[in-house]
């Protein structure tokens, strides 16, 4: 993750028309979302994608938010309570989340309000994209310092704003969600991976795994190791995500 801290930072050179093009060997992908969102200005961003046809799949998340943040949202699944992402199913066009907060909303999306006012001062816009795969990509933009002129600075580059999303939705789909079966082909998941990674997606602990397995949960921990390197991700919930996307259980 990448601190939330650009104060001294002149900006005046850096031109938010110039698209950085993302390649797995020249960084990671969440750096390129930063660098493209520091191009502006902007000091906290969050990429989201999530297949509207997959509700068991667990949403991806590229951000700069806390990481402790972050971890209770995955783990918790919040964004089934998070009016933002809510609002951002039934709109096609960038909002402030001020038109979400102050549409209707239940009683669960206001708890997750009070929980996060302590993080966040609810000063955002969101920008939504639909694809053909049936996935939701948003890229929200915050302002955690209150800068005077964030609303501004989102209005003057609304437009450009839109286009890096469709740009990074594009370059997240060639790198990370439609790599080919053919891809992995020289390293195949081993029957035990995929009996662990089967589990997985179900929902199952690695305490779970190992009972039904029947190894201890050192192993599985180990197994799963080699599952996220094999499927060249980064964690347990991407590996999911992806072999879903694969077909690979």
């Amino acid at each position: 993750m990448y601190k939330n801290n650009i104060e001294g930072i002149d900006m005046s050179h850096r031109d938010p028309q110039h698209k950085q093009t993302y390649t797995p060997r020249s960084s990671s992908f969440e750096e390129h979302i930063y660098k493209t969102m520091l191009s502006f200005g902007i000091e906290q961003f969050a990429y989201y994608v999530e297949n509207r046809r997959n509700a068991s799949a667990q949403p991806v998340i590229f951000s700069n938010y806390p990481k402790k943040w972050l971890s209770v949202y995955r783990e918790k699944r919040l964004h089934s309570r998070d009016p933002v992402i809510r609002y951002a199913y039934n709109s096609v066009i960038p909002f402030s989340w001020s038109d979400a907060i102050n549409h209707e909303i239940t009683h669960q999306e206001r708890l997750f309000l009070d929980q996060s006012s302590t993080l966040f001062h609810h000063n955002g816009y969101t920008f939504t994209l639909n694809d053909a795969k049936g996935n939701i990509a948003l890229l929200s933009v915050s302002n955690p310092s209150g800068k005077k002129r964030f609303n501004q600075i989102v209005e003057k580059h609304k437009s450009t704003l839109q286009m890096s999303l469709i740009e990074l939705h594009h370059d997240y789909l060639i790198n990370f969600s439609k790599r080919p079966r053919t891809m992995i082909k020289n390293s195949e998941l081993t029957d035990r991976e995929k009996d662990i990674l089967s589990w997985s997606c179900k929902g199952k602990t690695y305490a779970e795994i190992s009972i039904i397995i029947g190894i201890t949960e050192r192993t599985v921990k180990f197994h799963m190791l080699n599952i996220v390197k094999k499927l060249k991700v980064t964690n347990t919930k991407e590996a999911i995500f992806r072999a879903n996307k694969l077909n690979l259980v």
